[in-house]
């Protein structure tokens, strides 16, 4: 701008004015470079620490609210307990109408349905398939556990649902993650021992250099 605009810009507009438009300006780009760029998704809410166990009684509902630190609910974890000792447990959003369980992976068959033979033998001790699951979505871990309880009959069990939920900084994905391990019923598979795994999720590190605490290297 040449001094003769200039000079004629601070004549036609008030000072106070000018220095009011150029705090908008600067508040303005300010708010801008902190804006987030289009399609990042923000933050997941963290959830706080819960560890608790169930009993599942025959055709059971069980119905367990997830909250956040602040106390309001942002998921709803419903188990059912079926014939068969087959149990079935949905992870869902709950500010959302329906939409599937959270649990499940593209492409892979749903490791939140826990059927009979998953539980017993070399199937129920398979890592992520069997009695035992861990599911990384969203900032936290949400482990499963089915163990037997007394009084229960052949194909019919009484069983117990061991509950944990830890944040997980490195966990981001949308839905669960998919284990390190192979499904023990994809082709070429079975339930014997699969190849050693340091320990399943927990070991991987993104390109900076973080750990997941309780890593075992």
């Amino acid at each position: 701008m040449t001094a003769r605009r200039l000079r004629a810009a601070v004549t036609l507009f008030p000072p106070a004015l000018v220095a009011a438009a150029l705090a908008g300006a600067s508040a303005s780009a300010v708010a801008g470079a902190a804006a987030p760029a289009r399609g990042v998704t923000a933050p997941w809410p963290q959830l706080a620490p819960l560890s608790q166990r169930f009993e599942l009684g025959a055709s059971q509902v069980l119905a367990v609210p997830l909250k956040v630190a602040q106390g309001h609910v942002a998921y709803q974890l419903v188990c059912r307990a079926q014939d068969m000792a087959a149990v079935r447990c949905d992870l869902l959003d709950a500010t959302k109408k329906g939409g599937r369980s959270l649990l499940m992976h593209a492409g892979l068959r749903d490791r939140g349905l826990f059927h009979a033979r998953d539980l017993e033998g070399a199937c129920g001790a398979y890592p992520q398939f069997g009695r035992q699951r861990s599911f990384r979505l969203r900032g936290f871990e949400l482990s499963l556990a089915l163990f037997d309880e007394p009084g229960g009959t052949a194909g019919h069990p009484r069983l117990a649902l061991q509950l944990d939920v830890q944040p997980d900084a490195l966990a981001t994905a949308p839905e669960a993650e998919a284990p390190e391990v192979p499904d023990p019923l994809s082709p070429g598979h079975s339930c014997q021992a699969p190849p050693p795994v340091a320990d399943p999720f927990s070991c991987r590190k993104p390109e900076v250099e973080v750990t997941k605490p309780g890593c075992t290297q």
